[in-house]
């Protein structure tokens, strides 16, 4: 059996890997427009079939790939903030994820020919982790209520 402190640091370990691989490889920008463009193709069908306009909507001010990093970033937040919640506490575990996507968003434009640094992403990568964090401030608040006053019960009836 695998101890908290191991899982924890498996899961940060595994949120790295995936972050890595998909901000330097090359490929991530053609698989994520292929992606995007299925998505894209249903979303217009649905417009069709309903008569409403959502998807191809030119007064939305973000990117497909900006949604990426909003969700890469901010599913990082709620994986690692709750994985290490007994240890460190929220605020830092965002603290040291963004500095992680600067990092990488910096490695982008040394190590890798096809990829840049972007402003844009690094707004996004940030959205994602204050949205992450949120939820991750939430769901231990609610831990901690319910473990302070144990379960609810309904009140008897005399």
């Amino acid at each position: 059996m695998l101890s908290a402190r191991l899982k924890s640091n498996l899961t940060i370990a595994s949120f790295v890997a995936v972050a890595i691989v998909l901000s330097m490889s090359g490929r991530m920008p053609s698989l994520w427009a292929a992606a995007v463009a299925r998505f894209l193709r249903l979303g217009m069908f649905i417009e069709r079939r309903f008569a409403v306009d959502f998807i191809d909507r030119g007064d939305l001010g973000f990117q497909a790939d900006e949604v990426g990093h909003v969700i890469l970033w901010g599913a990082g937040m709620v994986v690692i903030g709750l994985a290490t919640r007994k240890r460190f506490r929220a605020d830092v575990v965002a603290v040291c994820l963004f500095a992680a996507s600067l990092g990488l968003e910096i490695a982008q434009g040394v190590f890798t020919p096809t990829r840049t640094m972007a402003v844009g992403d690094l707004i996004a990568n940030a959205t994602g982790i204050m949205a992450g964090l949120s939820v991750v401030v939430i769901t231990d608040l609610m831990l901690t209520l319910v473990s302070n006053t144990g379960p609810l019960r309904s009140a008897k009836t005399a």
